[in-house]
């Protein structure tokens, strides 16, 4: 045993028996190790692979030192060598977009799901979880960045005009009544010069800004107000770029979104959820007096509606004024509740009574006492 650069080498002769009966095949390879450490045998295995392509005895012996050796795995019944993190860089992706997006139930159930998960899992070598979260995190901000650069040359196209679509999503956990929102942004993509012009159509490009999770508490509204006033900051949004915001209905949305001046006027709901929403405010007016069970019900599930309602002297105070400006009244909306009477609700029917006053003797047009069945 000698040295060779800073470390010990050996020379080893190949024992075993050659395909043409001379006796061992007597090839001679230099193994290099440090003192301490195993002995690197990469040079014999490579002699043994080199002859095994024409030898059947250094196959079959190929054969045992693959299945002993931690490189490499079965799959299938076969003897395969595992991927290094540049070869199963294409895993890494797809377990990274498993992680990240996610599949769903059936989709993993399916047989050609599985035999593709069994087909390269065990051979790619994965890093620790951490190094996966790692990717996730790059990969993000690699998005984050080429969504912002794309934003701010569409806004200069534009020059200040509005070009970009918001999203207020929110749905709530009922059993604790904890708030979840997320912010989508959509924009108009350019088609391109490749498509003529006589099917050009437009492209719609919708992503999530942020996502956040809210408590139940008194102040979830302007909590939201503020979280989604530094969204657009962190995103480099000015309130001029924005073309109108989209609530899904919930109070808490709609809420907040009125509390910021300079998008108030461009906030847009759906019919669908307007007439929902009308709904409530109606059967909110109706409160804890309500006397029919499906009501009571109703109020149970959308319990936020109400509770809003009743802590906000500002927001209850808009809807009547609403009411009144488009000439709901309060009878009139709440035609199909069957409701008790209470102070507030007799007050305002008052006054809407005082308002329809007909002739000049002042017949009343309605009826003078709150009704118990309309």
């Amino acid at each position: 045993m000698g040295r060779h650069r800073g470390k010990y080498a050996a020379e080893f002769q190949c024992v075993i028996k050659s395909c043409d009966d001379s006796g061992f095949c007597g090839a001679k390879r230099t193994i290099y190790h440090q003192a301490g450490k195993a002995a690197s045998t990469s040079n014999l295995v490579t002699h043994v692979r080199d002859m095994a392509k024409k030898c059947d005895f250094h196959m079959l012996a190929l054969a045992a030192i693959e299945r002993n050796s931690s490189k490499f795995v079965e799959v299938g019944g076969e003897q395969v060598k595992v991927f290094n993190f540049s070869e199963s860089f294409e895993h890494h992706v797809d377990l990274l977009w498993l992680r990240t997006i996610g599949l769903s139930f059936n989709t993993t159930t399916k047989d050609e799901f599985r035999d593709y998960v069994r087909g390269f899992e065990p051979r790619a070598a994965f890093p620790h979880s951490q190094t996966i979260y790692r990717l996730a995190v790059c990969v993000l901000e690699l998005q984050k960045t080429e969504r912002l650069e794309r934003t701010s040359r569409l806004i200069k196209v534009y020059v200040g005009k509005a070009c970009v679509g918001l999203q207020l999503d929110m749905w709530t956990d009922t059993s604790t009544h904890t708030a979840f929102a997320a912010i989508t942004q959509t924009t108009i993509e350019d088609p391109g010069e490749e498509l003529d012009a006589e099917y050009a159509q437009l492209f719609l490009r919708s992503e999530i800004l942020d996502f956040d999770v809210f408590p139940l508490c008194a102040k979830t509204g302007p909590n939201i107000r503020t979280w989604f006033a530094r969204v657009l900051e962190r995103n480099n949004l000015p309130y001029s770029a924005i073309s109108g915001v989209t609530p899904d209905g919930a109070a808490d949305g709609h809420c907040a979104l009125n509390m910021i001046p300079e998008i108030s006027e461009k906030v847009d709901t759906c019919i669908l959820h307007s007439m929902q929403r009308g709904v409530l405010y109606s059967i909110g007016l109706a409160g804890k007096v309500s006397k029919n069970p499906d009501c009571r019900e109703l109020l149970k599930r959308h319990n936020r509606v109400v509770t809003l309602f009743n802590q906000s002297l500002a927001f209850g105070k808009s809807i009547r004024t609403a009411q009144e400006a488009a000439k709901i009244y309060t009878m009139q909306a709440a035609v199909s509740v069957l409701m008790g009477a209470s102070a507030e609700h007799a007050a305002i029917t008052r006054k809407l009574k005082q308002e329809r006053m007909e002739g000049e003797n002042g017949t009343l047009a309605v009826q003078t006492r709150w009704p118990h069945s309309l």
